[in-house]
């Protein structure tokens, strides 16, 4: 645990991203997702806490590539004592919003944050769209990337940039992350603003060519059966459904311009 802990706090995007989830939800998903507060810990609550999660209404098994006589089977060798219980329950997430400045010795970076959409039945694929048009890291190697903000950041080598929409249960983060030397950080970040700022001019084939990248990054990712099955097991425990890929496919390709334009809330944004 403490190895984790420590390879994590080294990555300055990882600090900044958390910080970022902090001054947004506060508590529940504001809070640090690694064990850093380590006296709250001990034998006896991580037992008790072993207890109440791992019953039968807070698991789901999931198989690809097995019959299913086969998975009933070994479900039933190897889980067979799994204890009933009643399924963990938390609160809706509120977002807040604000701003928190870090120290790390160990780099530097920013994230500007904006709520999203949860998933299932609260997932608004435009969000997801949104985040490959703002851009990030390439699909092309040796690229600077197609986004509203590589464009934007090639006169900053050296600068790394992730954009991503994170989707929870009932609520989302759209988040702009930026990594590299201090000494063009400040002026990047500035860039960034200005090309957020900028979605309201956004063209249409901008909007198509990122709902193509979005497609590919999520018909690849359902091949690979560890992520995919994660996914499923997740989905079936929070709402009771298997992901359907041609759903989320559909509704990638459902978003227009307009919608894009509705999402985008950020009105004009100051970057100090």
């Amino acid at each position: 645990m403490n190895q984790e802990i420590e390879r994590a706090y080294s990555d300055p995007m990882y600090i900044a991203l958390e910080a970022a989830h902090g001054i947004a939800f506060h508590h529940g998903l504001g809070l640090d997702k690694m064990a850093v507060v380590r006296r709250y810990l001990s034998v006896p609550a991580i037992k008790q806490y072993a207890e109440r999660a791992f019953t039968k209404s807070n698991m789901a098994i999931v198989g690809s590539g097995v019959s299913h006589s086969d998975l009933t089977k070994y479900t039933g060798d190897f889980f067979a004592d799994v204890a009933s219980g009643p399924a963990l329950s938390s609160s809706s997430s509120n977002y807040y919003g604000g701003e928190s400045r870090n120290w790390s010795p160990n780099g530097n970076s920013i994230v500007i944050a904006y709520p999203g959409s949860g998933d299932g039945p609260n997932l608004k694929p435009e969000f997801t769209v949104l985040s490959y048009l703002l851009g990030g890291e390439p699909t092309i190697k040796w690229s600077s990337g197609n986004g509203v903000l590589n464009k934007a950041l090639e006169k900053y080598p050296g600068i790394k940039i992730e954009s991503k929409h994170i989707n929870y249960a009932d609520v989302g983060l759209l988040y702009v992350g930026l990594s590299g030397k201090a000494s063009v950080l400040k002026e990047a970040g500035k860039t960034v603003v200005e090309g957020i700022n900028a979605l309201a001019n956004v063209k249409e084939e901008d909007v198509k060519r990122a709902i193509q990248i979005a497609k590919f990054d999520i018909l690849s990712a359902a091949e690979e059966n560890s992520l995919s099955m994660e996914l499923a097991g997740q989905s079936v425990i929070s709402s009771g459904k298997l992901p359907q890929i041609e759903e989320t496919i559909k509704g990638i390709e459902g978003v227009t311009l307009d919608t894009i334009k509705k999402v985008r809330t950020f009105a004009v944004i100051k970057y100090t």
